[in-house]
């Protein structure tokens, strides 16, 4: 470090870094309470299978070629039928603990300057925590209605 120093950019201004000691006590992200509406989705899920499990065929086809034709089969059973409902859930525990950890990281130092401030990390981590909870719940209607 001490060979690398003088070669270094001297810094035109100093610069001023500011910490937001109340940023904690600020609602930084949207609750995980959001994903309970992911959770009845799923268990509704769960009950439309079971309810209609003698309608679905014994063969299930798992495997389309290029042309849309199906080349692969499987034979029905509870473990092959409830494998979208298995995403559901790994995908839905997946965004909770994105959500978690968007609103439990440490604020960012930021450099005090016109065209940036601390509300903008503030507002990101909403932003994000809002994408994350709407994603999330796309992903499950999705793989509701397979």
């Amino acid at each position: 470090m001490k060979s690398l120093l003088p070669n270094l950019p001297i810094a035109m201004e100093p610069s001023i870094m500011a910490v937001d000691t109340g940023f904690r006590e600020r609602n930084i992200g949207l609750s995980s309470y959001w994903f309970l509406i992911h959770g009845l989705t799923i268990v509704i899920s769960i009950l439309a299978v079971l309810l209609n499990y003698d309608q679905i065929p014994d063969q299930i086809s798992i495997h389309y070629n290029s042309n849309w034709n199906v080349d692969r089969y499987a034979a029905k059973s509870y473990s092959f039928v409830f494998i979208p409902t298995i995403i559901q859930v790994f995908i839905t525990l997946l965004f909770i603990f994105e959500n978690r950890s968007i609103r439990r990281v440490k604020q960012q130092a930021q450099s005090i300057d016109p065209n940036r401030s601390i509300r903008q990390d503030v507002n990101f981590r909403l932003t994000w925590s809002s994408y994350m909870i709407t994603a999330s719940f796309l992903v499950v209607i999705l793989f509701s209605v397979v």
